[in-house]
């Protein structure tokens, strides 16, 4: 009988211990994948700065440049 419940269980923790480490693998996925997501948003959100400013400083000097032309 010992060799029935060995042949029953056996599959039954591998299949167990398969299971818990592909939830593993999906969590840290998908936690990593929401880190990266926070990284390139704040990334984007300083280039959407860098841009503001720099169109910001290209209209003052057409403003100088159209100034100086009068």
């Amino acid at each position: 009988m010992s060799n029935m419940t060995d042949a029953i269980i056996s599959p039954v923790v591998a299949f167990t211990l398969a299971a818990l480490a592909g939830l593993y693998g999906v969590l840290k996925m998908i936690f990593t994948n929401q880190t990266k997501i926070k990284v390139l948003e704040t990334q984007l959100e300083n280039m959407d700065a860098v841009l503001r400013e720099v169109r910001s400083d290209q209209k003052e000097i057409f403003k100088e440049i159209r100034s100086l032309k009068q």
